[in-house]
């Protein structure tokens, strides 16, 4: 008996507009990660995944891993593990903000790290490694250094020149964050205040104290601008939208996020915004709606997320949402490759069509079943209003001709022909050779003039002219065939 083990998978709708279950494939550990703890992923003008991890940088080819480690006795090797944050700037180069040592650069042209990135920064005249490096999304690189100040160097500057905000003029404190917002650049610092600076002149355009007042207190805080151009801040167990609609801030469900750290914010193709927590896994708030729904890992199932501690998160260019974790590595989920969510059925020996609507499926112990996208469930046989007649429960083989009709070929229990209205059923029937020649019919097929041929278990092959109703029998004893066994017909 041939069988063939198949998750049919069909669609959900999800209230917010896809699918109810969200289907993660799953790159860790096992997979040659240097370290499942994940801090920064980037993927790069080449197609190139890179993951920053605890323990060495990864470059992910959708197949392959390639890990980079710091050697002591290489110098043009990682400086330190500890892999922080990456960014790309417009050659290609990675930035890599690595443990305590700073940012180095990785030439992607000669797959080497630059020994002494620092010099870059000497021509800006600065006496010690930068404290922050932003490179927006026209590849200006902004670099802060609390003693100095921000300096921009544009995108075009062979020579490193920049342009520079000096300390004086900007906040005081320590920048935890830097961001793109539109035109400009968020300052956001670690008591929570923001600098709204304006590009084109090089000054600040405002500052936002609203969150540093009602905080009164020093953590990292991090930024996230939505494709609205709503401004998210995380930091201190709380959450904040700033909605540009009305200028105000709002504190995100207080209660729930004081309890559940945030760790990273995305924003997803329908405009919900994903919060990645410290140990509930995933949060998806509706803007629209103002609803949520919560992802989480469950155990034993490798489709959900491989762990609750999330650490970081960031979609790509074809919509993938990439989640790093804290201790099970890395996922993604792209809702045009796992759009469908998996619904086990069983064996499922042969799949049909059955129209715009849906799919005919014969199981290997659950009979006819038909798959309908439109309502998204699957029906039994039984359930399809044709007649009372009940079919067999194995279902080896199925057919639709030319006129619709639905061929249905079993074991042990012969050929049913479903037209929409009337069900009619050929068993084998000893001395009539105009009958089906065995019970057990193990393929269909139809050529251009809409016979049917049979192949079966035992009695051959058989053309079945359904007009003259009449049986043509091909066997071992009147024809060339060798065997009466048929899997396969033509």
């Amino acid at each position: 008996m041939k069988k063939i083990f198949l998750l049919i998978e069909f669609i959900f709708s999800f209230c917010f507009g896809y699918s109810n279950e969200f289907t993660f494939k799953h790159v860790d550990v096992f997979n040659n990660l240097p370290n499942s703890r994940t801090l920064s992923i980037i993927k790069d003008k080449q197609g190139f995944m890179w993951l920053g991890t605890v323990s060495g940088l990864v470059r992910y080819d959708g197949y392959r891993l390639k890990v980079y480690l710091h050697d002591s006795n290489d110098s043009l090797s990682l400086p330190n593990n500890y892999i922080k944050k990456i960014m790309e700037d417009q050659y290609g180069n990675l930035w890599i903000k690595a443990g305590n040592y700073g940012y180095i650069l990785y030439d992607s042209h000669t797959e080497q790290f630059v020994e002494d990135p620092y010099k870059l920064f000497s021509r800006l005249e600065l006496n010690r490694k930068p404290d922050e490096v932003y490179i927006d999304t026209h590849y200006n690189i902004w670099i802060y250094s609390a003693n100095h100040g921000l300096f921009l160097v544009p995108k075009d500057s062979s020579s490193f020149s920049s342009q520079l905000i000096t300390k004086e003029a900007l906040p005081k404190g320590q920048i935890s964050d830097i961001k793109e917002y539109k035109e400009d650049i968020l300052l956001v610092y670690n008591d929570g205040t923001i600098a709204y600076i304006d590009t084109k002149h090089l000054k600040i355009k405002m500052i936002l104290s609203e969150i540093s007042n009602e905080v009164n207190d020093i953590a990292h805080f991090s930024a996230y601008v939505d494709n609205e151009g709503d401004i998210w801040i995380h930091g201190a167990s709380r959450l904040w939208q700033y909605k540009i609609v009305n200028n105000q801030w709002e504190c995100v469900r207080k209660q729930f996020y004081e309890k559940n750290s945030v760790r990273a914010l995305i924003q997803d193709n329908h405009g919900n915004i994903w919060v990645g927590l410290d140990h509930e896994g995933i949060e998806i708030i509706n803007k629209s709606l103002g609803n949520t729904k919560r992802l989480n890992h469950l155990p034993n199932d490798k489709r959900t997320l491989p762990n609750d501690n999330i650490s970081t998160l960031y979609k790509d260019k074809d919509g993938t949402i990439w989640v790093g974790t804290q201790k099970k590595g890395l996922a993604y989920y792209n809702e045009k490759v796992f759009k469908f969510s998996f619904y086990p059925i069983g064996d499922v020996n042969c799949v049909e069509d059955g129209g715009t609507n849906g799919v005919w499926l014969g199981t290997n112990d659950n009979g006819l079943k038909y798959l309908d996208f439109e309502q998204g469930n699957v029906k039994d046989y039984p359930l399809i209003n044709y007649t009372n007649q009940k079919l067999s429960k194995v279902i080896v083989s199925l057919l639709k001709d030319s006129t619709n009709r639905l061929w249905v070929g079993t074991f042990l229990d012969g050929l049913y022909c479903l037209d929409g209205k009337h069900v009619k059923h050929f068993i084998n029937m000893k001395h009539d050779e105009n009958s089906l020649a065995n019970n057990s019919v193990w393929a269909l097929s139809k050529d251009e003039d809409n016979n049917i041929w049979i192949g079966t278990l035992g009695g051959g092959i058989q053309c079945y002219n359904s007009i003259g109703n009449v049986f043509t029998t091909y066997n071992s004893t009147n024809s060339h065939l060798v065997y009466n066994l048929n899997s396969a017909t033509l």
